[in-house]
């Protein structure tokens, strides 16, 4: 039920250890370089990682060329898009704690912020249900939504930082002053599976991000997505109906730098396992319609065989479905 970051492999990993990352060079050159000339070298990176992961690349390309429509040549297309774009979002996100409000509206746009304040009027709090489409542009969304005004929060499934200090950074820290971490822009806390955290926040109508395409959750619903028969997780959806909160489903969409943040209109549930399922279907819907326009970005193709490791779900054990890792 927890926001689910855990598939994204070596993007996310602790490197408290390492001397520098490029994130340090990326974080000194801010104030002198272009962002623009940033994003260029980032997907020059992405390039580069390609060639040396191919494995990785392989994989894209494999899980691609399983959507319907898209031919061997599209799915290498997108493949390269992913691999570019991907190192651009991760760049953004660490610049992002340099950023002000006017540097964020050059580069991204809010739309349907009126969704959430029709929600949060409700007074019973709201989920800001997110997805793996442009996933780190989620915590971008957040970061740019607490800087509009509104406390939006981050539920973690881990209390470890997996964006931690290099030496370099924390050096940097000491001497030009301290910057926000990524977890401390999005004010993430740690809730693992437990609702007590949640429900506290919507109680003084905090909105609580999470996502609605992960796959930590004890039960799934079967809904329509590309042609399969997929199960998809009711963790969110569930405490919304049990806490009685709004949720807003945002989608991330465009090319990275430029995204765009979409709030939809904000739905309730209430009911039984009937209604549940019914939203997550709904939810779902607006995934694939998004996705659509954006198939190279769902953080979900590098893993091998996606569409067949979602169908193992249902067979997973429950401690399977409940261990989220950072390997």
């Amino acid at each position: 039920m927890t926001t689910d970051y855990s598939r994204t492999e070596d993007d996310h990993h602790q490197h408290r250890s390492k001397l520098a990352t490029l994130g340090d060079l990326a974080t000194l050159a801010y104030p002198l370089m272009p962002t623009a000339a940033m994003c260029a070298v980032a997907k020059a990176y992405g390039r580069l990682r390609a060639r040396l992961e191919p494995h990785r690349f392989r994989t894209l390309v494999d899980n691609l060329s399983r959507v319907p429509g898209v031919t061997p040549e599209e799915a290498r297309r997108l493949a390269r898009r992913y691999v570019e774009d991907r190192e651009v979002r991760t760049l953004l996100l660490t610049l992002s704690a340099q950023m002000e409000l006017s540097d964020m509206e050059q580069l991204f746009r809010v739309e349907g912020v009126e969704h959430l304040d029709e929600a949060l009027r409700r007074g019973k709090g709201a989920f800001l249900l997110l997805s793996h489409v442009h996933s780190l542009g989620g915590f971008l969304a957040v970061a740019m939504l607490r800087k509009m005004g509104y406390d939006v929060q981050v539920a973690l499934p881990s209390m470890e930082d997996p964006w931690s200090d290099s030496r370099l950074r924390a050096l940097m820290s000491r001497i030009t002053g301290r910057r926000p971490k990524v977890h401390e822009m999005v004010c993430g806390f740690y809730c693992q599976f437990n609702l007590r955290p949640i429900a506290e926040r919507l109680r003084k109508n905090v909105i609580v991000a999470q996502t609605g395409d992960g796959w930590h959750s004890a039960a799934f619903v079967d809904c329509d997505f590309f042609g399969q028969r997929l199960p998809f997780t009711t963790g969110v959806i569930s405490a919304a109906r049990s806490l009685g909160a709004a949720i807003v489903p945002m989608f991330v969409t465009g090319d990275a730098p430029r995204l765009s943040f979409v709030c939809e209109p904000p739905m309730t549930v209430q009911g039984g396992k009937e209604e549940v399922a019914l939203a997550v279907r709904a939810y779902v819907a607006r995934l694939e319609h998004h996705l659509k326009g954006n198939l190279h970005a769902w953080e979900h193709w590098t893993v091998p065989s996606t569409f067949d490791s979602m169908l193992a779900l249902r067979q997973k054990t429950l401690r399977e479905k409940y261990i989220i890792g950072h390997d």
